[in-house]
Formats: structure tokens, C-alpha cells, sequence
């Protein structure tokens, strides 16, 4: 027999619904509002494809935060902490790292407050729940050798990428289809060193119905960036080989986060059972 799945606190609740109600209003802000990012957002963004795309990546978090809290246990919720934390981590650090580019005032301090409490909380809550005991068994299915294996490589490998760029940004900057400064490939690749640790999460979590939100956001990232390319395609002036490398790589991500899926098709065993 399995121990039963931790119930989220309501304060639990509470952090996760607040963290879907702002990043939902970001989304909407930077989609909506592309070119008026100095007015509306916490820095000036441009060109607008930027500004939309980060819009995108809000959005996606915040379905995927929603989808935590809605299922409503500790074991499903786990890996969204454990990616906030390293998003909110790496964004705070860019953006100390580049404070001088955003609006100061009351915007800038509630931006850095945020993306401090959040980790500081993401903390905290993990040890809460985890001190006691909870649910590290295969409940319902197991991941499957192979779908470890694609997680771990292009979790590697977004990894590997994000941390040269954070650290020697003129590399990807100069052939990004684009134009970029340093401080929003940062903050792309913030997002892209959470997608890393969702996907490093496998070495840790065995059942497969606790990752799989990662496979569909592995499959939601090119599939949001090629909509944003098509609708800002005037922004696309950098290099036309950077440009075919970028969706080279992008459909690369999306096909594993299919296969992924595809592998674990089935053979669910039954709730009761290890």
C-alpha cells in the first residue's frame, strides 16, 4: 500500500493563486501592451517581439501554477516549487545586475519583493511539507527509462546553454534572430534554466502523472515562440543562420516533450499499488 498524498494548505493555496493572479496580470499587460512597457511594466522593453514573448512565458506559468493548485497536493505541487525557486532566484539576481534599466518607485521595490519573498518562501514551505513524511512512491506510473533520458538531455543542455549565456551573454546576443540586450536574454534564459530544473526534477521524482506538466510545457515553448515570431516577423533582423539554429533548436525541445508523452501512453497501474 502507498501513504496518502499531502493536501495543500490553504496558505499554500493562497501563494499559488496569488502567483497565477500576477503573472496573469503581467501576461496581460506585455501582450496587450507591447510598445508601452515603460508605462505599464517594471522597465522598457523592445522591441515589442520582447515584450510579448516574456507575456507568453507569464502565461504559461500561470496555467501551470493554476493546474497545481487545482489538483491540490503537495506531490503534484512539488515540482512547480522547486522551478519557481529557480526562476525567482536567477531573476533576482539579473535584475540587481541590471537595476538601473527599470522604472524606479514603488514598481521596482514590489518587483524586488516578489521575486525575494518567493524563494525565501519556496523554501520554507518545502521543508514544512516535507519534514513529515510525504508521498515519493509510484502511485499511479512509473516514468519510463527513455523519458528519463530525454528529460535529462534537454535538461542538460537547456541548462548548459542558460548558464553560458548568463555568464558570457555576447555569445548568444550575437547571433540571437533578433535584437536583445543582455538584461532580456538574462530573463529569457531565467525562464529557461526553470524549464531545465523541471526536467532535471526526473532524477528525483519516479511518478510520471507528478512530471508531466513538464513535457507540456516543453511542447508549449516552441509552439508560443513560433506565434510570437510570426506575429513580430519586422523584428526578425538578426542573423538568418541564428535565426535557422533557434528553430532548429525549438522544434528539437517541443518533439521530446511529444515523445515524452507518447512513451508513457498507458500501463497505468492501479491507485493502490506501488
Amino acid at each position: 500500500m502507498v501513504s496518502a498524498e499531502k493536501q495543500l494548505s490553504k496558505f499554500m493555496k493562497f501563494v499559488f493563486w496569488f502567483v497565477v493572479a500576477n503573472s496573469s496580470s503581467g501576461s496581460l499587460i506585455l501582450i496587450l501592451f507591447p510598445t508601452q512597457t515603460e508605462k505599464y511594466f517594471f522597465w522598457n522593453i523592445t522591441p515589442p517581439i520582447n515584450a510579448m514573448l516574456v507575456g507568453a512565458m507569464y502565461l504559461v506559468a500561470s496555467a501551470t501554477v493554476a493546474y497545481a493548485a487545482i489538483r491540490g497536493t503537495w506531490e503534484s505541487a512539488r515540482l512547480i516549487l522547486v522551478m519557481g525557486f529557480s526562476l525567482s532566484v536567477v531573476l533576482l539576481v539579473t535584475s540587481l545586475m541590471h537595476i538601473d534599466r527599470f522604472v524606479p518607485g514603488a514598481k521596482l521595490y514590489y518587483w524586488l519583493f516578489v521575486y525575494f519573498i518567493f524563494p525565501v518562501l519556496a523554501g520554507l514551505l518545502y521543508w514544512r511539507y516535507e519534514k513529515g513524511g510525504t508521498n515519493w512512491q509510484v502511485t499511479r506510473q512509473a516514468v519510463k527509462p527513455i523519458t528519463r533520458l530525454g528529460a535529462l538531455t534537454v535538461g542538460t543542455g537547456m541548462l548548459t546553454v542558460a548558464l553560458v549565456g548568463f555568464f558570457f551573454p555576447s555569445i548568444i546576443v550575437s547571433v540571437w534572430p533578433w535584437k536583445l540586450s543582455d538584461l532580456m536574454l538574462r530573463v529569457f534564459l531565467s525562464w529557461l534554466i526553470a524549464l531545465a530544473a523541471g526536467n532535471l526534477w526526473f532524477l528525483a521524482e519516479k511518478e510520471w502523472t507528478r512530471l508531466q506538466p513538464v513535457s507540456y510545457m516543453l511542447i508549449a515553448l516552441p509552439v508560443v515562440v513560433a506565434v510570437m515570431m510570426m506575429i513580430n516577423r519586422p523584428d526578425l533582423t538578426g542573423n538568418p543562420l541564428g535565426l535557422l539554429g533557434f528553430s532548429v533548436g525549438l522544434v528539437l525541445i517541443g518533439t521530446i516533450g511529444v515523445v515524452m508523452l507518447r512513451q508513457q501512453r498507458g500501463q497505468f497501474l492501479p491507485h493502490s499499488v506501488q
